[in-house]
């Protein structure tokens, strides 16, 4: 009766440890939308098209991506790209996939290490997961070329694993030599790894056994060089990256930077004051930390230092992360140490510590007096797992908000990459589907860039790799779809001469089948035949509460719409101004009520 109690206590302690992971995916899944965006294109999208047209070479995958030579990531989008033609949505399972082997890996170091009874194994375990599967990396979980940042710490920990298992030395190089070296053609901060798996590798007990291992060391260092040696190779620095003097010059500016990014996870609870957050919490997991390694110090105790290991080069490959970091990108504001996309890098110091603290409190237990394990060990390790899982549970509202708010802008997305071939939706492409900088590159290099990203979208559309197709004609008629009996999709407002050839039109839009704002409007005019000729489109999110109270709305939905456009390009005459509601996860476009004459 006992045992079965005892087995009831496990699974149902499992199936906590992994609502967080199961929570996410949920997310994901109802907020992902397959449309690619920014990077992809020049990456997985430049990629797809040099193989489809058999030009593709190992020059072209090693290629340098800002400071990142992104070769197995390239190979993977390539892989998922011929199978699922290009959904991008396969991508973030990926990324999901690699947190997921992340957790099993720090499962079992936290079974090996840690080694505390089942039930606080599996709240450790539930503690870790729900920072590795925290929805404050929303940026990441949703574009599915961020898998690349997943990619090192599922190698780290990997090997971390490698390192604790009963595999030979050799077999243990071996792999930690090939999971480094795939982390660093991966992303940046990949090539940290040879650095932290080093010593977790060789460390032994006995200085004689540290001898033995030397030729592995010699040979690690050796392929760490040739790793280097080839990531350098013709390595140029971004030039619209800041300088890493800015950082040197302003060291106050980088340490508020570094704060931040190491608080950022448990940061996002008010937007007016998250970076004052961050940089709190970011100064005490940094307290915590030296006086962690403090107490591994004074102690000079090898049996705690073999458990306690793993968790700092994990610890040490965010911090490092954190450092780099810094110093690359407090030249743009420290207000980008809250970027959503780090917080994959940061978080993982947060994690190190829910498994470290345990292990150093147990050592402390056999060493304190009850007064003062009583005093340190039960009530300080409650507030900190209350106060984790309280910021926890503000960042990760916070974060799911922002994730509805990327849905809707990458519907936005798409409405205006399906259009883009029968509307001139230049503006919003440069803006919503490839967000690049255009203004820091001189006017030769703007056009270059136009129409290589032009390129890549004709020929994915021609291989069938973007779903839905492009819209071809400008009859918009031809993609009219059918409303429900008794529906409709909004309200042609108002149009309005701004000066001789401007004028401005607004309204609302809703598609009442998925009840949610339109993705796209679409302004058109009726010429001879009769037929609607798509000549604008319009963003759908301006604030109608009048159309929420009056449709009684469950959820504030931001229906309006608002466009300026030029009669120039327009034929002559009196022209019937008419609006439709584009669905971009169908292709269908509605018509609105009402109709203005131009």
């Amino acid at each position: 009766m006992q045992k079965r109690i005892s087995q009831g206590a496990a699974i149902a302690g499992t199936a906590l440890a992994i609502v967080p992971a199961v929570f996410v995916t949920i997310l994901i899944i109802n907020n992902s939308i397959n449309v690619p965006f920014a990077d992809q294109w020049f990456n997985a999208g430049l990629t797809i098209e040099q193989f489809s047209e058999n030009t593709l070479s190992l020059g072209d995958l090693i290629a340098q991506h800002n400071e990142s030579r992104k070769f197995f990531p390239r190979l993977i989008f390539l892989s998922i790209a011929y199978l699922t033609r290009w959904d991008v949505r396969v991508e973030m399972l990926v990324s999901l996939f690699l947190a997921a082997v992340v957790s099993a890996n720090l499962y079992r170091l936290n079974r090996i290490t840690v080694n505390r009874p089942l039930a606080e194994s599996i709240f450790i375990a539930f503690l870790a997961n729900l920072l590795i599967f925290s929805p404050i990396q929303y940026e990441n979980w949703l574009w599915g070329i961020q898998v690349v940042v997943f990619l090192p710490i599922a190698c780290l920990t990997t090997c971390i694993g490698v390192a604790h298992s009963k595999l030979s030395q050799l077999a243990k190089f071996t792999i930690c030599t090939a999971l480094c070296t795939i982390s660093t053609f991966s992303f940046a901060n990949g090539m940290l790894l040879w650095i932290l798996v080093l010593p977790v590798l060789v460390f032994a007990r006995s200085h004689r056994e540290l001898l033995r291992k030397k030729w592995w060391i010699v040979a690690w260092v050796a392929f760490f060089a040739a790793n280097l040696g080839l990531y350098f190779y013709q390595y140029v620095k971004p030039n619209h990256h800041p300088s890493f003097s800015y950082a040197i010059q302003h060291p106050g500016e980088t340490f508020h930077f570094f704060l931040g990014f190491l608080g950022a996870p448990l940061a996002q609870v008010n937007p007016s004051h998250s970076l004052m957050v961050a940089t709190g919490v970011g100064l005490a997991i940094l307290v915590i930390l030296i006086g962690a390694c403090g107490y591994l110090v004074i102690c000079q105790d090898a049996e705690l230092l073999d458990r306690a290991k793993g968790w700092l080069a994990i610890a040490a490959y965010s911090g490092m992360s954190g450092a780099i970091t810094s110093l690359g990108r407090v030249g743009f504001g420290i207000d980008g140490a809250l970027a959503s996309r780090y917080t994959t890098f940061s978080v993982y110091l947060l994690i190190a510590l829910v498994h470290l603290i345990p292990i150093l409190f147990a050592h402390f237990n056999r060493n304190g007096t009850f007064l003062t394990r009583k005093l340190f060990t039960t009530r300080l390790a409650a507030s900190v797992a209350t106060a984790l899982i309280g910021l926890h549970l503000f960042t990760s509202l916070s974060a799911t908000e922002q994730m509805s708010f990327m849905r809707r802008d990458r519907r936005q997305a798409k409405a205006c990459l399906l259009l883009s071939q029968a509307i001139d939706t230049q503006k919003c492409l440069f803006e919503r589907v490839f967000p690049v900088p255009l203004d820091r590159f001189s006017p030769k290099k703007q056009e270059r860039v136009k129409v290589k990203f032009a390129r890549i979208v004709t020929r994915l559309d021609q291989l069938g790799f973007l779903d839905l197709g492009l819209v071809k004609s400008k009859d918009i008629g031809q993609i009219a779809g059918t409303l429900p009996v008794g529906a409709d999709s909004g309200w042609f407002d108002s149009l309005e001469q701004l000066d001789e050839r401007v004028y401005r039109a607004d309204g609302w839009a809703i598609l009442p089948e998925r009840n949610q704002a339109a993705d796209a409007v679409i302004l058109t005019y009726q010429d001879d035949n009769p037929r609607a000729i798509g000549f604008a489109i319009a963003d759908v999110r301006v604030q109608r509460n009048d159309v929420n109270q009056q449709r009684q709305l469950r959820e504030q939905l931001w229906l309006g719409w608002q466009t300026h456009f030029s009669a120039s390009p327009l034929p002559p005459g009196p022209l019937k101004i008419q609006a439709w509601a584009f669905d971009a996860l169908t292709g269908k476009a509605y018509p609105l009520n009402g109709i203005r004459q131009l």
